[in-house]
């Protein structure tokens, strides 16, 4: 009695999904006679996003220099670009996990003598980023405070090349001012 009924609701449930998706479904005549949409002469809004397969990404660069309170330069800092969206203070970077470690490989940068240094990574399109700047040799360059740093992008002005979901570049130039640690 038992398997004659899992058959029954079996059968009802596969015949109701076929005529769901069967339903679904257009012909070739409908299709046919279904006229052709105007073309956009405006562009869509930002706020727009039309729906595709893929994931729209924005080539972030940011371009400064690291000083010091007293407006010396500061060398062998590292300067990280970090996504919004990632989790994290000033310190809780720190660790031996392999992904962590070649994210900060791609998308860090050291400061050059002169303090200057420049980052670039490849993300989803957001308004802000951040900047780690930590201290990786200790006291060799002076003992400094790590920092995480918000830096706003405007995307209305991205760009550069766009090509498929490449949506261009979004550029920023900053100067620093670490502190160190006492």
């Amino acid at each position: 009695m038992k398997i004659k009924f899992l058959k029954l609701k079996n059968w009802l449930l596969l015949t109701l999904m076929g005529a769901l998706g069967v339903g679904a479904c257009h012909s070739a005549k409908d299709v046919a006679q279904t006229p052709e949409p105007e073309p956009e002469t405006q562009p869509r809004p930002r706020s727009e996003m039309a729906l595709m397969y893929g994931v729209p990404t924005v080539d972030y660069v940011v371009k400064g220099k690291v000083l010091k309170a007293d407006g010396k330069p500061v060398k062998g800092l590292q300067v990280v670009l970090v996504n919004n969206n990632i989790d994290l203070t000033a310190d809780t970077i720190y660790g031996n996990d392999e992904y962590v470690e070649r994210y900060l490989q791609k998308s860090s940068d050291t400061t050059a003598a002169d303090g200057t240094f420049e980052v670039k990574s490849s993300d989803m399109p957001s308004g802000k980023q951040r900047i780690l700047v930590r201290d990786v040799d200790g006291k060799r360059h002076g003992n400094i405070q790590n920092e995480l740093i918000d830096v706003e992008f405007d995307m209305d002005n991205v760009g550069g090349q766009r090509s498929g979901w490449r949506l261009g570049t979004a550029e920023k130039e900053m100067t620093i001012t670490v502190k160190e640690k006492e």
